[in-house]
């Protein structure tokens, strides 16, 4: 498995040979990757947006593109429509990743996500020192930016050092469920308006339904409700009633009167 790969720029090829090895890590054997044809800019497109290669593959293709064609980052950027810092993220899992790390990331030990992180960090050794805890599991893909940013700012610290603090410094999310708002209410006066309304017209329904047959099944049901309306609405003048004598001290008005001795 290479350390870095070598790319001859005229036919698109990927060849065997180191370019500029790390510290830590001399020069070592690249793995070949042959292509017949040369890499085009709508090639390399559908290889990003279609999934179709491994990180490493299209790694390799973005160094062999850039080389064949003369161009920065940001010019194959402008081409393909991936931002300069995507391309970065590839390429340097091809040109600055332990070899020992890239064969992890090919079967699938390492996520691309913490190999390219990793590759951040310019010492083969100090990378597999932090590549462990991820491999094995130990440690979450979510921690690795973390890992590594505390890893180059503190490069003597050791490993299970880095991993405490970054764990010590993690925030717990508090997942708070929004309580459901009471519902509106509305002013008395158009409350009232309502029920009166509503009152009279359905006291013209009543009045309709008793000049047509109703089946017997149809009548238990609209019976049932209709004592539920009746109950409700005797409650509602009981408690004008007490309100009148004791909140107010005053007897109510004699049509409510009235219509109280008249409701059983």
């Amino acid at each position: 498995m290479p350390e870095l790969l070598a790319i001859a720029p005229a036919n698109g090829l990927i060849v065997g040979g180191p370019l500029s090895p790390l510290k830590g890590e001399g020069p070592s054997n690249c793995l070949t990757i042959e292509r017949q044809e040369p890499w085009t800019a709508k090639n390399l497109a559908l290889a990003y947006t279609g999934h179709t290669m491994a990180p490493l593959a299209l790694g390799a293709a973005f160094l062999a593109y850039r080389e064949a064609h003369d161009i920065s980052q940001q010019d194959l950027g402008r081409q393909i429509s991936i931002t300069p810092g995507v391309i970065h993220h590839y390429e340097s899992t091809v040109r600055d990743l332990a070899s020992e790390l890239q064969a992890h990331l090919e079967a699938g030990r390492l996520t691309f996500k913490e190999a390219r992180c990793l590759a951040d960090i310019h010492d083969y050794a100090r990378q597999r020192e932090l590549a462990e805890p991820f491999i094995s599991g130990r440690l979450s893909s979510v921690y690795v930016e973390k890992v590594v940013r505390r890893a180059m700012t503190k490069p003597d610290e050791t490993v299970d050092d880095v991993i405490n603090v970054v764990l010590s410094h993690a925030k717990t999310v508090v997942v708070q469920r929004a309580l459901p708002s009471p519902p509106r209410r509305l002013p008395v006066n158009v409350v009232l308006t309502r029920i009166e309304a509503e009152s009279l017209a359905l006291a013209g329904t009543l009045d309709a339904v008793m000049a047509v047959e109703v089946p017997e099944y149809r009548r238990l049901k609209v019976a049932q409700a209709v004592r539920i309306l009746y109950t409700r609405a005797h409650k509602l003048l009981q408690h004008w009633q007490y309100t009148n004598h004791n909140g107010h001290g005053n007897p109510p008005p004699k049509h409510t009167q009235d219509i109280l001795k008249a409701t059983p």
